[in-house]
């Protein structure tokens, strides 16, 4: 595979790995060169993509759906070049070890991991942008409305409308006297016994419906008012899938307009995605410090452990009848008690050739599930010390600079305190 990029490399990218190769051998061994320019490359090309895309009414791209789609070659271009990582690990290679160019490696490793996530976002942004700008607020506006009061004419229940099964799930919760308004509409067109008021308020909804359908719409106006006032309103399977591409295609924009698009306008979705992505790092430099075999077993161990904290918080739970806040404070306090044991074990006992294995395995599952122990504890026990002895509020900035820290924290634990460690037991002369 890698011969395969050599051929797609262009000259000066070649002559680049020679020279890391001559003079600076650990950073040739991390092949964030090779990496740094096919990463760019792709993320260029996805936003070239996302320029010339086109948007129609009647097919709206979802850019929540783009965002997790390009993490499938994310996932697969990370697991590729932890593959060259792992294959030329520096002080296995070359027979040294300076924990300076550790931490330099490091660096190295969380620009690549932040470039290679680079490309979701640049392509979901750009799409929210222009799907933003292809349909202008008055139109917006304008659509919902009559979509909206043509659903109760295709219903005749404002209470279904009101639950939001159609279009206004967001844009009605932020402007809920603009759904009243709507419903005098409809009572003044029913006062002043005005068939041709309604009659244009369906049309003006089957005009909008099209747009967004792709379809003609299949029945009079005069038959929907009928139906309507009748109570018998009939609906084909046909209308109905057609009705449902409507709805799909209307609600991106909806969430577009109101600022609810999870990933690009929720700051609190950033954070979970920002979490996770920090998370994928920091195992990717424990990964690249371990035997796959070894990793392997402490990802078992790791999730037989979530197991035995799950089965443990159930049985409890039957026996005391806990709340939901002592059930969750119950599972953190066996995580970390089987968290505490692990880490006694690694810095206890002989370096028999089992134990040391067994040591390295069990650090190897400490250092995962660290970060994972630090922002659940956080979110239990931090946030509820910071708003009632400190009155700080938990903002969505706040939530992001608490992530930092915790990441922050995790990495220094690791270089201060295991990072040694796993050089020693790895190293280290072991007794049969």
């Amino acid at each position: 595979m890698l011969r395969f990029l050599q051929r797609l490399s262009p000259p000066f990218l070649l002559k680049l790995d020679r020279h890391l190769l001559l003079k600076y051998p650990q950073v040739w061994a991390t092949k964030i060169h090779f990496l740094l320019f096919f990463g760019i490359l792709w993320t260029l090309l996805v936003s070239l993509h996302a320029i010339t895309q086109s948007i129609s009414p009647d097919s709206i791209p979802n850019p929540e759906t783009y965002f997790y789609l390009l993490f499938i070659p994310f996932y697969i271009g990370l697991g590729f070049w932890a593959f060259k990582v792992y294959l030329f690990r520096s002080e296995r290679n070359f027979g040294e070890y300076s924990g300076k160019a550790d931490l330099g490696n490091q660096l190295i490793y969380l620009l690549g991991i932040g470039l290679l996530a680079l490309a979701p976002f640049m392509y979901g942004n750009m799409l929210v942008q222009k799907i933003d700008n292809h349909l202008s607020q008055e139109t917006f506006e304008h659509d919902i409305n009559a979509l909206t009061l043509g659903e109760y004419y295709m219903t005749g229940d404002w209470e279904y409308v009101n639950q939001g099964y159609h279009y206004h799930n967001e844009y009605f919760d932020q402007n809920p006297a603009k759904l009243e308004a709507l419903k005098d509409q409809y009572l003044m067109a029913n006062m002043a016994n005005s068939p041709a008021q309604h009659q244009e308020h369906i049309e003006n909804y089957i005009q909008v419906w099209e747009k967004y359908a792709g379809h003609h719409f299949p029945y009079a106006p005069t038959r929907v008012l009928e139906e309507h006032h009748s109570g018998d309103i009939y609906k084909s399977t046909q209308f109905e899938n057609w009705d449902r591409l409507v709805e799909e295609n209307f609600t991106i924009i909806e969430r577009i307009k109101t600022n609810e698009v999870y990933i690009f306008q929720d700051h609190g979705g950033l954070n979970s995605i920002m979490a996770a992505i920090l998370f994928v790092a920091f195992t990717f430099i424990v990964f690249v410090k371990t035997q796959w075999k070894q990793f392997l077993l402490a990802l078992g161990l790791s999730l037989a452990g979530a197991a035995a904290v799950a089965l443990l918080t159930e049985l409890l739970d039957n026996a005391l009848r806990l709340n939901y806040r002592m059930e969750e404070k119950t599972a953190f306090l066996i995580s970390f008690a089987f968290f505490t044991v692990l880490l006694i074990q690694v810095y206890w006992g002989k370096n028999t050739r089992l134990m040391t294995q067994w040591k390295t395995v069990a650090l190897t599952a400490v250092a995962g599930v660290m970060p994972v122990l630090m922002f659940w504890g956080g979110v239990l026990f931090l946030k509820r010390i910071l708003r009632r002895d400190f009155g700080i509020s938990q903002t969505d900035a706040n939530i992001t600079l608490e992530i930092l820290v915790i990441f922050g924290i995790c990495m220094l634990v690791w270089n201060v305190v295991f990072r040694e460690r796993f050089r020693k037991l790895q190293s280290q002369p072991t007794k049969n």
